[in-house]
């Protein structure tokens, strides 16, 4: 993996109104995955 985070927004979380929560995930050391939650809401499909 070239770079330790990725943007995420799982299309099995989707809120009322349509939109998902975009997440960041960052991969530490041994392979450990942390989600932080940006509290940005988009379409799933975008």
């Amino acid at each position: 993996m070239l770079l330790p985070i990725k943007p995420i927004c799982p299309k099995n979380k989707v809120r009322r109104d349509g939109t998902g929560l975009v997440f960041v995930q960052y991969c530490g050391a041994d392979n450990k995955k942390l989600l932080l939650n940006t509290k940005i809401a988009i379409p799933p499909i975008c």
